[in-house]
This record gives C-alpha cells, sequence and structure tokens, in this order.
C-alpha cells in the first residue's frame, strides 16, 4: 500500500513541516527513513533506499537501462533502481522536486550515459540490446555528432566494437546481398528499419568496389610492391570494377581516380631494356604506335606493358587516361633553377624590371618526360635514323602544341609595391628543345635549331611552336644564296658574334686588303650594306637614313636585327622610353682606324601596287584582316584612349580626340600594322596613301606595328612620326624601271 499517494500524503514539504516549527521532527524523520530504508518504489515493483534510487528523464532510458548497467555506467559499488515511472512532473511534480531536492536523487538523460559507453561495456551486451540503443539515438538526431566519436558499430567478428570511421574510411559497412572481405555490421543490429537509418546517418553503407580498391588492393601497391602476375591480374580486375561502379558519381569516382594517380598501380615495361617494374600512372606512356616508334630504345621510358590482357582493354585505357596516362607526350614538374639574369631581362621586357617580389621566379617549371632521355638517344642513332626519330618529335610536340600551349609555359608573376604582371615563361622543355642539337641537317648530322632553317626540315609548320624554339631566319639561305657562298658560313659568323669585317679581320688577324673610302661602284646590279649582305634590288631602292631611336638593321630582309628601342621614344599616352639620341650617333671602326656610320636599311618598293604595299608575309587578305582586327584589339584593351575608325579608312585605323569621343576634335592618328612574326624576319610597309597623310600630320601620326599578333608573346612597337623621320633618301640602279633613260652627250 505503500504507493505514490502514500508518499507524498508524508509531511514532504519543507514549507509546511520545517522552519523549526512543531511538525519540523515528523519532517526529518519521514526523510531520515526515506533515506535509509527501502521504502520508495522502483520501476520493477520492489522498493529500495533513496541513494539507490535514480530518475529516468525518459522510459527509454529507463526500458534499455537496467539496474546492472547502470549501476556499471555510473560507477557504483551497489545495485541501483529507476524509480517508478509513475513520479513524474504531471502527475507527482511535488514528490519529485522532494526526491531531486531533499533526497539528492539524480535524475539521468540519455546524454550523461553516450560518454560512458567504452568498448568493454558496448561487447557485453547483446546484440538485441545494441539495436534497441541504435533506435533510441536515432529518435535523437542531436546527438548525432556526440556518437560518431564512440565505438557502437557491433562487427560481426572481432573486433566486436569499433568507431564509425577509421582514417577518414568506414570502418565497417552494412550487410549486403553478398559476403564480402569488408568488415561488416552484425545483421542482428540492423535488422529494423530505424536501427538501418542511425547507422546510414553515421556514414555507413552497404560496401561497393570501390571502398574494395581503397581499403584493400592500393595498400599492396603504396611502395613498388611486385606481386605475382595472378594477383595483379585479380587485383586490377577489382579496379576496373569499381571504375565502372563509379561511373554515375562523380565523388565517388574522384576518390578512386585520386587514389589510383598516387598509387604504383602500373605495370609497365623499359622501352630499351623491356624489364618490368610497377610505376605510378604519371611516369608511364600507353602504347600508342607514335609514343612506341618515338621513344623506342629509349632505357628509362616506360610503357604499359601490353602482356597483361587486362591492360589491353579498352576500359583499363580509359582508366588509365583518366589518372594521367595520356595519349600524348606529358608533362611533369622539375624545380626553376633558371638563373636571375634571365628573369630580370624578361621583366625588362614585359615591364617592373626592378621587382620587390617575385625576382626568384616560379618555384615549379615543366619539362616533357622522357624528353631529356630521348635527345640523349638521338646521339646514337644512324643518320637516316636520326632525321625519322626528329621529324616523329617534332610532330609529337606540334599536336601538344596544338592541344595545349600551357604545356611549354610557366606561370610567372612579379610586382613593385602595389603593381604587379603577370606574363607566362617558357617552360624548361623550351629551353632544352632551344639550346640542344637535336635537328638534323641535310646530313643526318644533329644541329641547335638555330642553325637550321625550319623550311629545310620539311616538317609540318608550328607557329607557337617555331617562334619558341627559335631556329636560322630564311633569309640566310637566301643570302648565302646570292652572295654565292654557303650557308654555315654566315652562321659562323652569326655565332661568333661577327658583325663587321672589323670583327672578322681582328678574329683571323688579318690586315686589310685596301684602305681608303668604301667603293661607290655599283655591284652587277646588288645593294651592298655595310656589313656586306646583298640582296637583289630590281624592285627596291636602299634608303640610308639616321633615325633616332632606331635600332640598327644591318643586312636585308630577314637579317636579324635589335628591336629593344626601336619607334619607343615617345608614347601617344604619355609614357616615355629609352634615350636613344646617343645611339643614333654611334660610329663602328673605319678603315685606318677611322669612324664610319652604321646604317639602318629600309626600301621602298617603285613598281608595287596600293594593295601589295608590305604585303611580304604571304597572308591572304582574309588572314591579315582577322590578324590586324586582334591586333587592333589588344591595342584598345592596353591603351583606350585610342579610338576605333570605320573599316577600310585610308590612312588610319585609330584615332584619338580632345574630349576622348568619337565627335571630338581628333589629336592623334595611327596606322596598326599586324604579323605573325617579328620585324627581324618581315618587314612592313606603309601605302603611298597612308605615307602621304603620316607626312601631313608629322608627330601627330604615329605606326604601331604588332609583332606575333596571332600568339600570346605580343609585342608593340609604336613608332611616331614613320613618315618624317628619315633625313636622306638614295636611288640606286632599281629605279630604271621608272627612269627615262637617254643616252650621255
Amino acid at each position: 500500500m505503500l504507493d505514490v499517494s502514500a508518499l507524498r500524503s508524508l509531511p514532504i514539504s519543507a514549507a509546511r513541516f520545517g522552519g523549526g516549527s512543531m511538525f519540523t521532527p515528523l519532517f526529518e524523520e519521514t526523510r531520515n527513513a526515506l533515506l535509509c530504508r527501502r521504502l520508495l518504489p522502483t520501476s520493477d515493483g520492489a522498493f529500495a533506499a533513496a541513494p539507490d534510487l535514480r530518475i529516468a528523464r525518459t522510459d527509454a532510458v529507463r526500458q534499455l537501462f537496467d539496474g546492472e548497467q547502470l549501476a556499471r555506467l555510473l560507477g557504483s559499488d551497489r545495485p541501483l533502481s529507476w524509480l517508478t515511472e509513475e513520479v513524474t512532473e504531471a502527475r507527482a511534480a511535488d514528490l519529485r522536486e522532494y526526491l531531486m531536492n531533499d533526497l539528492d536523487v539524480a535524475e539521468i538523460r540519455i546524454e550523461d550515459l553516450l560518454p560512458r559507453l567504452d568498448e568493454s561495456f558496448l561487447e557485453d551486451q547483446p546484440p538485441e540490446w545494441i539495436r534497441r540503443l541504435y533506435e533510441l539515438l536515432h529518435d535523437l538526431p542531436s546527438l548525432l555528432e556526440r556518437a560518431k566519436s564512440l565505438p557502437l558499430i557491433r562487427l560481426s567478428g572481432k573486433p566486436r566494437q569499433v568507431h564509425p570511421e577509421a582514417d577518414g574510411l568506414p570502418a565497417a559497412f552494412l550487410p549486403g546481398p553478398t559476403n564480402t572481405g569488408f568488415p561488416t555490421v552484425h545483421p542482428e543490429v540492423c535488422c529494423t528499419d530505424t536501427s538501418r537509418r542511425f547507422l546510414e546517418a553515421l556514414g555507413l553503407s552497404r560496401p561497393d568496389p570501390v571502398d574494395d580498391v581503397l581499403r584493400y588492393i592500393l595498400p599492396k601497391y603504396r611502395d613498388k610492391a611486385i606481386t605475382d602476375d595472378s594477383t595483379y591480374v585479380v587485383d586490377f580486375v577489382r579496379i576496373l570494377n569499381a571504375f565502372e561502379f563509379a561511373e554515375d558519381s562523380t565523388t565517388r569516382r574522384k576518390r578512386l581516380v585520386d587514389a589510383l594517380r598516387t598509387a604504383y598501380i602500373v605495370a609497365a615495361r623499359d622501352a630499351q631494356t623491356g624489364e618490368r617494374t610497377f610505376l605510378r600512372p604519371n611516369a608511364v606512356y600507353p602504347n600508342t604506335q607514335r609514343l612506341i616508334s618515338l621513344f623506342a630504345g629509349v632505357a628509362g621510358v616506360s610503357f604499359v606493358d601490353d602482356a597483361y590482357e587486362v591492360l589491353r582493354r579498352e576500359e583499363a585505357r580509359d582508366l588509365l587516361e583518366d589518372c594521367g596516362v595520356g595519349r600524348y607526350l606529358r608533362t611533369c614538374e622539375t624545380p626553376y633553377i633558371r638563373g636571375q639574369e634571365e628573369l630580370r631581362k624578361f621583366r625588362q621586357k614585359h615591364g617592373l624590371e626592378a621587382a620587390t617580389w617575385g625576382r626568384e621566379g616560379p618555384k615549379i617549371d615543366r619539362t616533357l618526360l622522357g624528353l631529356d632521355l630521348l635527345l640523349e638517344h638521338l646521339v646514337h642513332l644512324t643518320p637516316v635514323e636520326r632525321t625519322e626519330r626528329a621529324g616523329v618529335l617534332w610532330d609529337a610536340l606540334a599536336e601538344l602544341a596544338r592541344r595545349n600551349r600551357a604545356a611549354f609555359q610557366v606561370p610567372y608573376e612579379w610586382g613593385y609595391s602595389h603593381q604587379s604582371k603577370r606574363h607566362p615563361l617558357d617552360a624548361a622543355s623550351i629551353e632544352i628543345l632551344r639550346t640542344t642539337a637535336w635537328v638534323p641537317d641535310a646530313d643526318g648530322e644533329l644541329r641547335v635549331p638555330k642553325e637550321i632553317a625550319f623550311e629545310s626540315t620539311g616538317w609540318q609548320d608550328e607557329p607557337f611552336l617555331q617562334s619558341k624554339i627559335e631556329f636560322r631566319p630564311p633569309a640566310l639561305d637566301q643570302l648565302a644564296k646570292e652572295v654565292g657562298i654557303e650557308t654555315g658560313v654566315l652562321h659562323l659568323l652569326d655565332r661568333y658574334g661577327i658583325r663587321t669585317e672589323e670583327d672578322l679581320v681582328a678574329r683571323l688577324d688579318l690586315a686589310r686588303e685596301t684602305d681608303g673610302e668604301e667603293s661607290d661602284e655599283p655591284n652587277n646590279g646588288r645593294t651592298v650594306t655595310p656589313e656586306g649582305s646583298t640582296w637583289n634590288s630590281s624592285r627596291t631602292e636602299t634608303v640610308e637614313t639616321s633615325v633616332s631611336g632606331a635600332g640598327e638593321y644591318r643586312g636585308g630582309p630577314g637579317t636579324p636585327r635589335s628591336n629593344s628601342d626601336s619607334g619607343r621614344d615617345r608614347r601617344p599616352d604619355g609614357g616615355g622610353g629609352r634615350d636613344s639620341g646617343a645611339a643614333a650617333g654611334r660610329r663602328s671602326p673605319g678603315p685606318g682606324g677611322g669612324a664610319r656610320p652604321r646604317r639602318f636599311i629600309s626600301y621602298v618598293a617603285v613598281d608595287a601596287t596600293e594593295e601589295d604595299a608590305g604585303e611580304s608575309d604571304g597572308l591572304d587578305q582574309g588572314e591579315r584582316m582577322a590578324l590586324e582586327a586582334r591586333a587592333i584589339a589588344l591595342i584598345l584593351e592596353r591603351e583606350p584612349a585610342w579610338l576605333r575608325t570605320p573599316p577600310g579608312n585610308r590612312g588610319f585605323d585609330l584615332v584619338q580626340t580632345e574630349d576622348g569621343t568619337p565627335s571630338g576634335r581628333p589629336t592623334r592618328w595611327c596606322e596598326v600594322k599586324a604579323i605573325r612574326a617579328s620585324l627581324d624576319e618581315y618587314p612592313v610597309g606603309l601605302s603611298k596613301a597612308q605615307f602621304e597623310f603620316a607626312a601631313k600630320l608629322g608627330d601627330a601620326a604615329w605606326l604601331y606595328v604588332v609583332e606575333r599578333a596571332d600568339g600570346e608573346d605580343v609585342c608593340i612597337l609604336r613608332i611616331q612620326d614613320p613618315a618624317g623621320r628619315a633625313k636622306t633618301f638614295t636611288f640606286d640602279e632599281g629605279w630604271r624601271k621608272v627612269a627615262q633613260v637617254e643616252p650621255p652627250d
């Protein structure tokens, strides 16, 4: 009969029976009796003293944990019991408050017990109890993150309890339709929808092939571990299955591919020795006909070992390509080790030479996998084999350049104060190709590219690579043909820096054969420059000019010239260039130790039509219009003060006005010429109308020459007053075509 009603009739209210009243002894005796004697009803129908009781916050907690489990978790040395479920805030708030405040009976929540669920306790509980725990926690989503840090997962085997994750991967998987080698959750703990949903919320799922590969296969291939053939085939088949399984999941496929890229998972063979090894995907080339013929016999270059049938499958090729085994020449990283002087010149060319940051250059350079080994191998081939192999290499390089020019470039950023510049540097592969003897001449001897005219190779044009690798300008061949000497002689002069007659005399330690001034006699229909270079002048007139700021052009069309200062003394946007006045007055030693001028040689056509003026680079009208449109767009981007004139305007392409609007009064006019190469290779010309217009405008006229207008290393040459800079005009035998010839008296 000692139920909740009877307990509530006892003197348990401190407000009513305490405070020294005549009933206080009754209040104290009741409290002592409840603390010392088993008078309080428990949830299992028995009675217990207050110190052996706990109040459950919810029925679920009371139903899951019995007295023995509760005592073990709370560290009590004697059994504990739950207070009867009839004592609640709704039905017996006064008794519940009395038990908690006056008798110190603690209320227990699941949050209080959760951190105490260690492996030892959980392993002692049956599967059915673990399932009930999952169902309880499923209804309390706020505790999910805490649950992830506990060993709540009951496995079918040993160990019995594990955490949900291990090293970022699931530590176990839900039971699937078939048995696997994965650690699997005990089927009895996840046999209800609620318990399974809780495990899924923890990140567990049914095992899939991707997880199988990540956990059980790839660890065997982390350190070049070579297994037997049968094991490797089985492993790679499982990898292919995982790759196919992940086809519909971008995240899952990325996890797999990222892991495969760092594993020595590709069976490969050396191109020379045939030795088999296991490599990472980015160190292997596929078995394409072009790459096999390119690297045949090159030690240190490896190909996918197609002796394994599994590697010949189409899905295997797709997998390896995703992992980095590209079908073309591939780039690989290498430390940037080139000198500071090269970087300084690069910054000088593109601005902010005196950089305060970025002067050390990029940390990572790029080269091509196996390129250095291939170039070393070329030396050991026969002349015929060299010619064939070099042609295959050029085709492979050109194909890569057409697909991805960035493969031959390295990002470089530098700055001064708050200003910054960004421009791509030539990659290490370009430097190797530029400075190594790998291009065969007519006899099959390997030469540095600048010693060979590209036209003589018979290779297909690739303008980007040709501009970067720098083959010999074709003008040298034409010049040698006109003079009647071997091209190699001119190349030797260029190699040893011989630019004047005095340089040659000094190097050969010879005395001059003649003294005195240079002869003014005609030279059999040819025009002779001060350095002795000649070209046929039936269409042209050589003009000796003295131009402030002009470079020194000492030969015919195509002869290298310095253009670092050309036309840059003043810019229409107010910027200044180098002081080139001194350059105009420089003299080289003349006969007898005197001085003679180094002349700037230009030419004007006397029988050209208006349309073909300056058209010397082989472009048709459509190509030229597209090239100049790109050049004009670049100028407008860099110098927005210029305004575009209507297409087909005679005399100029751009104009600047006082107020910057198209209706304002013009103050400057600009004619734009765009070429694919540089002025070192092709000249540009003004039509008669353009020249006359420039002569009329004087200093307000500008000629912008945009070099390499279709490339990424565009250079703009700005020339002010292009018609008024010349000081003298020389007429040679080329003018006979337009002269009235009469016999002398």
